[in-house]
């Protein structure tokens, strides 16, 4: 009997190696936005501004109200870049909750992304977290990148 022919898995590591890169992006682009939001709400707060907000509802570093969506700002490198927070309705300053970040896909929108592909909007206030939903960007200039599939459209 003649040997097997072997398989290329070619396209396949390809694209793992693809589905990698994406990730690693992803990861990256959380551990920023988790940073700048930290320094964002906290970076020029003392102490004794922290604990003046112990117990304060609607604290105004966010400038966020509670139950609702609020789209955001936030300036890297002189490009602003806006995300969407959603407070729980019994957010309180003076008390820790959890911080969840929704990364969408390629130009999307992160009020979509919450309310119409995930349903997390429900259950930011059933669960009590922070929900942090940053909006995508066109691509950028000179990037040859036409749509979500980079890897299919080079």
């Amino acid at each position: 009997m003649p040997p097997a022919k072997k398989k290329t898995c070619y396209r396949v590591h390809y694209l793992h190696r693809g589905y990698l890169q994406t990730l690693k992006i992803a990861v990256r682009l959380t551990c920023m936005l988790t940073l700048l939001l930290g320094a964002a709400v906290f970076g020029d707060s003392t102490s004794d501004d922290q604990a003046n907000l112990a117990g304060k509802i609607n604290c105004p570093l966010f400038g966020a109200a509670r139950g609702l969506d609020s789209t955001l700002t936030i300036q890297i490198q002189n490009v602003h870049r806006s995300y969407v927070l959603h407070l729980p309705q019994d957010y309180n300053c003076g008390s820790k909750h959890p911080l969840v970040i929704g990364l969408h896909g390629y130009t999307g929108s992160g009020s979509d992304f919450q309310h119409k592909t995930t349903g997390m909007f429900a259950n930011i206030n059933r669960h009590s977290y922070i929900g942090v939903f940053p909006n995508g960007t066109e691509s950028a200039p000179g990037s040859g990148l036409t749509s979500f599939n980079d890897l299919g459209s080079r």
